[in-house]
């Protein structure tokens, strides 16, 4: 998509999500050069995939690395998406102190509230 013109970057929701400012007949154009390059199994099926794929690309598609493809974190190996740091990791319940079989919680207010502990 770069090496077309385009921009590209990756999304902060999904590690495999792109967001680019292509137009979608060029991105249809690179899944054809890809095809064309990377057969894939035939389909004796007729299906929207094969008629899309079907058509002659109009741009030709150049695969080659680029370099204002990555980020400057990329270009530096930091991860993305981080591993939890432990095993467990993440909320826990909430604070309080049990006094006996009961568990006694602080409300916002500065009033205890006796609940029973699971």
């Amino acid at each position: 998509i770069v090496n077309a013109g385009y921009s590209v970057s990756s999304t902060h929701a999904n590690p495999l999500g792109t967001k680019t400012n292509a137009p979608m007949s060029v991105l249809w154009d690179i899944i054809r050069s890809w095809v064309k390059e990377h057969p894939t199994k035939p389909n004796p099926h007729l299906t929207y995939a094969n008629k899309i794929l079907s058509k002659e690309p109009v741009l030709k598609a150049n695969f080659a690395r680029a370099q204002k493809a990555l980020s400057k974190a990329q270009q530096q190996g930091v991860p993305r998406f981080l591993p939890n740091p432990e095993e467990n990791w993440g909320p826990k319940a909430r604070a309080g102190r049990k006094i006996g079989k009961r568990k006694v919680q602080d409300n916002e207010g500065g009033d205890t509230k006796r609940t029973r502990a699971h």
